[in-house]
């Protein structure tokens, strides 16, 4: 999962990058949330919305670094399979 987002993040360079605040600005952030979703359907044929309530009210943002949004994936990702 974590080369996936790598593939996307390429010049972040470090899974411990921080892509919020220091990468991007909030409409940044928007547009990348927007391409992961994308490219998350094209690779793996499911729809994920990564930025609801439950992102939002996680003690640590999974937006905060390459490592950490790629967990939120991996757990959405794993979650859809199970529904």
């Amino acid at each position: 999962m974590i080369e996936f987002l790598f593939d996307i993040f390429k010049e972040y360079g470090s899974q411990d990058a921080i892509i919020w605040k220091d990468q991007l600005d909030s409409l940044g952030l928007v547009n990348m949330i927007v391409l992961v979703e994308e490219k998350t359907q094209d690779k793996f044929g499911k729809s994920v919305t990564i930025a609801d309530e439950r992102a939002m009210s996680q003690k640590n943002s999974p937006f905060r670094t390459v490592r950490s949004l790629s967990e939120y994936l991996f757990t959405l990702l794993s979650k859809e399979g199970n529904d």
